[in-house]
């Protein structure tokens, strides 16, 4: 039973260029968190993690990586500070932090990914505010309960087959 651990980063967004007052924020941040875990963006931050430099393990194969954003990647738009808070959950400490980073990157920097002109000014003059780091401590470790659980049972199993035993005896 593998430990599961967390990681978060931090993007402040910047509205639009010249939208003024008329712009509603908050779908507009709705967009954006939807925009992260889009092809575009998800292909771009794999290649960021697959760089030779990053030493990425968590997965080997892009499809596997983005289905797995499914099950563990959660972005949370907080309208009243224009940011995006990006987690994402794994098996391994360093993992989660890399895959955060690698998101966040690929959207504060639109030069890293194959925009589309639908696309090429989504996070424009965003900045990353809190990076992930690998965290020291797991959010869930199963790995005692588990023991415990088998050793509860492997005693229980024993004292069965003991009144057993001792019922064919008599």
């Amino acid at each position: 039973v593998s430990p599961v651990y967390r990681a978060d980063a931090v993007i402040q967004t910047a509205p639009p260029a010249g939208a003024g007052a008329d712009v509603n924020t908050d779908a507009w941040l709705v967009q954006q968190a939807a925009f992260l875990r889009s092809p575009e963006l998800t292909s771009a931050a794999w290649r960021i993690l697959r760089a030779p430099d990053n030493h990425y393990t968590m997965q080997d194969v892009q499809e596997e990586w983005v289905a797995s954003l499914a099950g563990h990647l959660s972005v949370t738009p907080d309208d009243a500070a224009h940011t995006l808070a990006i987690r994402y959950t794994g098996p391994s400490a360093e993992g989660v932090s890399q895959v955060c980073n690698a998101l966040a990157s690929a959207y504060v920097n639109p030069n890293l990914r194959d925009s589309t002109d639908a696309t090429k000014a989504l996070g424009q003059n965003s900045k990353m505010v809190v990076t992930a780091v690998a965290p020291a401590k797991p959010v869930q470790d199963h790995r005692l309960t588990w023991s415990l659980a088998t050793a509860a049972a492997a005693i229980f199993v024993a004292l069965l087959a003991v009144m057993v035993l001792r019922h064919t005896v008599t």
